[in-house]
């Protein structure tokens, strides 16, 4: 019985490797501390992280916390998801907005239902004519014609993913995309 108790504080008093923590666990931090500071305080301390050291390098860019943020909702997940909505509002107007709408084209495929949902909002939230603006670059973002084997390809996998949402409530947002996408591609396909 001492053997085994010696064995077990040997044990616990190991230093063990960190857990790495879950993906949501930033975005239940972020969620939280918009719900107390408010989305502007946050949109403002996490972008506004890049405007302070002016990253040089794509090493530098990617160990921001925004780049952790746009990373996180490229995801998909539900819950970087809504940080991107709440952090939606604010952006509006500044390259910020831009960023979330890229990192939302890339969720797109991958959680059509989540986003089309957050488009849905955007009238209410940002206004007609930013929606529309905003619902055109998530679902069919603008390239060059360097881009456009990959665009036609990204395309075609948001096509199909929309094609699977059978959700009544986001049927005029899901029309509205596969419309932007249809134009998308007509416009870019040489003639």
């Amino acid at each position: 019985m001492k053997r085994l108790l010696l064995i077990l504080l040997c044990f616990l008093t190991l230093p063990h490797a960190a857990k790495k923590p879950s993906p949501h666990t930033k975005a239940i931090a972020l969620l939280k501390e918009i719900k107390a500071k408010g989305a502007e305080e946050v949109l403002a301390r996490t972008e506004g992280e890049i405007d302070q050291k002016l990253p040089q390098k794509n090493s530098e860019w990617q160990a921001t916390e925004w780049a952790a943020i746009l990373k996180g909702v490229e995801s998909g997940d539900s819950l970087w998801i809504e940080v991107a909505k709440k952090l939606f509002v604010p952006a509006v107007g500044s390259p910020a907005a831009d960023d979330l709408a890229a990192s939302l084209a890339k969720a797109l495929p991958v959680a059509p239902t989540h986003v089309l949902t957050l488009i849905k909002g955007l009238e209410i939230d940002i206004g007609r004519k930013a929606a529309k603006y905003f619902t055109s670059e998530i679902c069919s973002p603008t390239c060059g014609k360097d881009e456009f084997v990959a665009m036609c390809h990204r395309d075609t996998t948001v096509f199909k993913a929309l094609q699977k949402v059978r959700n009544r409530k986001l049927a005029s947002e899901k029309k509205q995309c596969l419309d932007l996408i249809h134009a998308h591609l007509k416009f870019m396909t040489p003639s």
